[in-house]
């Protein structure tokens, strides 16, 4: 009698055993180190799939410890092995990466895998184990609809996050011996990828429309509308290829470890997918605008990019970006409705955003003192860096209410508020909230955003609330 323990089970890699796609993932690894190769994978390309792969492997790397790993299904083959049975990784992915896994877990006594000669997927990978094993003679995990080449030729099969027609077709194929199904990420996978919530920092762009007085010209207040859309799509679509540029960081995280794409919630490729969308639909926005802002746009897509790509592991540099990258909504909104950007604004923009984007990275760095590390991975910066830190931090936050003492002292004042004096409450409601914001970073309260802080908070909501009632007193008088 034939039981499971005299014979093999060959478990697929790419999303049966992991809830993701090692080719994707070091395709995005790859191009975050040696971004011209975009232009050599057609090439490589004409040479099989097997080459491409292969091509990716050399230039990439990949932290297979932290990987998103199916635990019930691991937990399942990990079962079957204690009972003794033999497990065979048989895979589409590079043998680089294969083997790695593999001597990670422990658990396969072999690895079938692409080599460079062979893209072992679909019929290369059945004609393969039919003729180690012959037919019906081994079990196979797998989870896509070109397995069907594999299960008609195995004893059972055991399908992996797979899809109803999938099911059907393994069904069909041979005995269907355990379904390990997970829910389909919906709707609010997606608007925490594209991070929705964060899509107040573009609130910034009406900012000038307020500084020059337009909240009652509806032309400017639609082209204002129109660039906040046309910002957001951008911006959402920079953050989810940061997401992916950064996955092995986020793994490695206590928090963002839950994110889409760092989860396998979402694949790396649905990310590169939606990433694109959003970039498409953003640009075509511009059409409704002036071609200024659009200059501005592209400015802050290549530095974004710049950002992700290298200069977020760079200390001091990476802060200054991040506070450059909020400016640069602020000089957009001006640009967009056609106004002057005055002086004052974009000094105080710049100190305030440096303070903050100072904020988070003395957070990140408080954070690991708790889970007893040194420093933040795919950062520069070390626990050691955090009294300077917040020198530089608490410093830039109390400029930006100087520059804004120095403003409301200035002529340009008296000219658009009729009882300018009540704007000076402005200042020490400013200096409370900074300084209240670094007295919860220092207390490890922070969640690392100070944005996403503020949106919650309901001090800060009053804070601004209280400000935007001392310009409606100033202007009336």
């Amino acid at each position: 009698m034939t039981t499971n323990n005299n014979v093999p089970l060959c478990v697929d890699l790419d999303g049966t055993l992991i809830r993701s796609d090692i080719m994707v993932e070091s395709f995005v690894r790859a191009v975050k180190i040696y971004p011209w190769i975009m232009l050599l994978i057609p090439f490589w390309l004409l040479k099989g799939k097997h080459n491409l792969k292969y091509q990716l492997a050399i230039r990439s790397s990949i932290d297979v410890t932290r990987l998103p790993y199916v635990l019930d299904f691991l937990e399942y083959i990990k079962s079957e092995k204690n009972n003794g049975r033999e497990l065979l990784l048989v895979t589409g992915s590079q043998k680089k990466y294969a083997q790695m896994i593999a001597d990670h877990l422990g658990i396969f006594s072999e690895v079938l895998s692409t080599d460079d000669t062979t893209n072992l997927t679909g019929k290369n990978k059945a004609a393969l184990l039919l003729e180690k094993f012959g037919k019906g003679n081994f079990d196979y995990a797998g989870n896509e609809e070109k397995d069907k080449y594999i299960w008609e030729v195995s004893r059972k099969s055991i399908v992996v996050n797979a899809s109803d027609s999938t099911v059907k077709i393994a069904q069909q194929c041979s005995a269907v011996e355990k379904e390990f199904s997970h829910q389909k990420p919906g709707i609010k996978k997606v608007l925490k990828a594209i991070r929705l919530h964060q899509w107040t920092k573009n609130a910034l762009i009406m900012v000038p429309l307020l500084a020059a007085h337009k909240l009652g010209d509806m032309h400017s207040i639609y082209v204002a509308l129109i660039a906040f859309l046309s910002f957001s799509l951008c911006a959402s679509a920079t953050y989810i290829i940061n997401d992916l540029f950064d996955l092995d960081a986020d793994r490695a995280h206590k928090t963002k470890c839950n994110r889409p794409f760092a989860s396998g919630d979402l694949s790396v490729l649905s990310g590169l997918i939606l990433s694109f969308v959003l970039m498409l639909f953003s640009l075509s926005l511009l059409y409704f605008i002036n071609w200024q802002f659009s200059i501005v746009l592209f400015v802050y897509i290549a530095t974004t990019l710049a950002y992700s790509f290298k200069l977020k592991s760079v200390p001091i540099i990476d802060v200054i970006m991040l506070a450059g990258l909020y400016t640069t909504r602020v000089v957009a909104g001006a640009i967009a409705i056609d106004v002057k950007i005055s002086f004052w604004l974009l000094a105080f923009s710049v100190f305030i955003f440096l303070s903050l984007a100072i904020v988070k990275r003395v957070s990140e760095l408080l954070n690991l003192i708790a889970e007893n590390k040194h420093d933040v991975k795919g950062r520069g910066y070390t626990i050691h860096d955090i009294e300077i830190l917040k020198s530089m931090g608490t410093g830039s936050g109390y400029l930006s209410v100087l520059i804004m003492a120095l403003y409301l002292n200035s002529p340009m004042v008296t000219q658009h508020y009729s009882a300018p004096d009540f704007l000076w409450a402005i200042c020490p409601l400013i200096l409370f909230w900074i300084s209240r914001v670094w007295l919860i970073t220092a207390r490890r309260m922070m969640n690392e955003d100070p944005i996403v802080f503020a949106i919650k908070d309901k001090v800060s909501w009053l804070i601004g609330g209280l400000s935007l009632l001392t310009v409606v007193l100033a202007s009336l008088g």
